[in-house]
């Protein structure tokens, strides 16, 4: 994860860097697609043991894809090393190890990341139990349902590409995206509606949170203190990520384990309007830093 968009940087100019990273911030939906799709016809024949094998065949063909395809091109190729003027950049002054690791809108991104994200997280990790369980879906349709969440997540993470590389106040972007995204925790696990209007509604809800991974892997190679940081940026951010992964679904299964799936969706999209107020102060450094860089 930490490694994708500074290959990215590496081989794609900034004005063409849009879609490749939506369709690399795709990632999780496309693996929640092929998990839930595969999910049904393999338990109709196995047990969840057969589940463990399929990952395991995944993430064996992942190692050969990566061995395979993924390199960094040659110094002279390279899209990172250069100013947009078409000047190479000059070497940056030594800093302590700790410099790019410090800065202060990777680390924003990374506080979102970790709200929202992990907000995303527990809507995934949920979703089938509060459809079978509190609405009484069978398996089926309830897996169904979150696999269309999971065709949500895909798109929504190939239009927020486009989206963010052409748009000039991406701070705006960010907002737009995660007010959407608190909307969408906070109504969740609250309706009650046939399951065709389900699908639409979980549809257009992955679409908004698949949006917002891509919009923030896609600030580090922006954001970072230097070109030489991107690296350290991006780690920052998914280390946001990951201790989302971690504490929020952690959090929202204790509260269902205490209260009702109301009170998870209250936390859900509680903690996406703390990220909404974070983004406000993102938008206002990366304003300050793009003024500077004139």
């Amino acid at each position: 994860m930490t490694g994708g968009p500074v290959i990215i940087s590496a081989w794609y100019a900034p004005a063409k860097r849009g879609l490749a990273y939506g369709v690399w911030g795709a990632n999780v939906g496309v693996g929640m697609l092929i998990c839930t799709g595969a999910a049904n016809p393999i338990l109709a024949v196995s047990d969840w043991s057969g589940m463990w094998v399929f990952a395991l065949i995944g993430a064996v063909l992942a190692l050969l894809m990566v061995a395979i395809c993924v390199g960094m091109p040659a110094d002279e190729d390279r899209q990172d090393l250069f100013l947009d003027d078409g000047s190479k950049a000059e070497k940056d002054a030594k800093h302590g190890v700790l410099w790019g690791y410090l800065a202060p809108l990777p680390i924003l991104a990374a506080l979102m990341f970790f709200l929202v994200g992990g907000a995303t997280d527990a809507f995934n990790s949920f979703t089938i139990t509060y459809l079978n369980v509190e609405l009484g879906y069978d398996y089926g349709a309830a897996n169904l349902c979150s696999f269309i969440a999971s065709i949500g997540l895909l798109v929504g993470a190939v239009i927020m590409g486009f989206v963010f590389a052409k748009a000039k106040d991406k701070g705006l972007v960010l907002i737009v995206n995660i007010v959407l995204a608190a909307i969408g925790l906070f109504i969740w696990f609250s309706i009650d509606l046939p399951l065709e209007a389900t699908y639409v509604i979980a549809f257009f809800i992955g679409c908004v949170l698949g949006a917002a991974p891509t919009a923030f892997f896609a600030v580090a190679p922006m954001t970072a203190r230097s070109k030489d940081t991107v690296g350290s940026a991006n780690a920052v951010i998914v280390l946001g990520q990951n201790m989302g992964t971690l504490v929020i679904p952690t959090v929202v299964g204790m509260v269902l384990d205490a209260s009702s799936f109301m009170m998870a969706a209250m936390v859900m999209g509680g903690v996406s309007v703390v990220a909404l107020g974070i983004s406000f102060a993102w938008r206002s450094l990366y304003r300050k830093k793009m003024e500077l860089a004139k």
